[in-house]
């Protein structure tokens, strides 16, 4: 069912209750450049997992820096989102996953790809 490489807006983290539950009572690792946060829950709608793409806005003062990293997170993580959502599939799980960007450069699309990769297989691992 959610196999397709896209990312609709019930795949998106937008609910405050999930954020404020994940950032709280979420567990977290650093998969560098990122911080991943991530908490197995249950959410509203029936997905395997919800995404949100963070860049701090103290790093990148310009909202067209953060809007091309956020941009270039989301499209890596559409990308790549197929292995964690088998697992989630066949654990029977849903997870709500926050990507926090941290670093003081802009780096290229290839290079967050690779990051993701590496982030979403930690992750898979942990769950």
């Amino acid at each position: 069912m959610f196999t397709r490489a896209t990312l609709s807006k019930s795949e998106r983290l937008t609910k405050e209750q999930l954020i404020a539950s994940l950032f709280e009572a979420g567990q977290s690792f650093l998969s560098p450049p990122f911080v991943v946060h991530y908490q197995i829950t249950s959410l509203p709608d029936r997905v395997p997992a919800q995404f949100l793409a963070s860049v701090s806005k103290r790093k990148f003062a310009k909202a067209t820096d953060r809007n091309t990293l956020k941009r270039r997170m989301k499209e890596a993580y559409r990308l790549n989102k197929t292995s964690l959502y088998t697992h989630l599939l066949n654990q029977n799980k849903q997870l709500a996953v926050a990507l926090i960007y941290n670093e003081k450069k802009i780096t290229s699309f290839n290079d967050i790809e690779s990051k993701i990769k590496v982030a979403l297989s930690e992750l898979i691992s942990r769950i």
